[in-house]
């Protein structure tokens, strides 16, 4: 076979390929939504020194959406934990469930706006005939986020989120 003609076929399969290529960057590119955030969280908590001084494994997703509200502002309208484990706690065994809300929204100017997430982890009682260091009390901490983050055009344009603090037990914040 002529070299001209093999050389020929190679660019077309090259061809082909590349624009294939560029018809998935394109795709993934659009599944990306600007006002969906994720946290990953995954760390141990603790020692907690209110939770029988217990190290919580804990990992997940936070799930952040933001959306434009009636002042034309961006903020979070949605906050959820999905997946989400918790525990157990090193020294009580017991697992963890965890709830999330959103605290408090400064969103002043598109680019300066500031929310406090905060998931409470709480442990129930271990079941009857379980060893248990506090039978029938329940056992609650939270940890906290601050959310950062700038929009234009009704799209957020820059986030991120600082170190987050494990709070409660009356002692206030300590980072993790």
């Amino acid at each position: 076979m002529n070299p001209l003609i093999q050389l020929n076929r190679q660019l077309q399969y090259l061809f082909i390929a590349l624009l294939l290529g560029c018809f998935a960057i394109a795709q993934s590119a659009q599944a990306q939504d600007p006002n969906h955030r994720v946290i990953n969280l995954n760390f141990t908590a603790g020692p907690v020194k209110c939770s029988f001084m217990d190290k919580v494994p804990v990992s997940g997703n936070l799930n952040i959406v933001f959306a434009k509200n009636g002042n034309g502002k961006v903020v979070p309208t949605s906050v959820t934990l999905n997946p989400f484990n918790a525990g157990p706690g090193s020294n009580s065994g017991r697992n963890y469930t965890g709830t999330v809300e959103v605290t408090k929204v400064l969103a002043p100017r598109p680019h300066d706006n500031i929310a406090f997430l905060v998931v409470r982890l709480t442990a129930q009682p271990n079941p009857p005939g379980q060893a248990d260091l506090d039978p029938g009390v329940p056992k609650q901490f939270s940890i906290r986020y601050e959310i950062t983050w700038a929009y234009a055009n009704g799209k957020v344009t820059t986030f991120f989120h600082l170190r987050p603090e494990i709070c409660g037990c009356g002692l206030g914040c300590e980072k993790l």
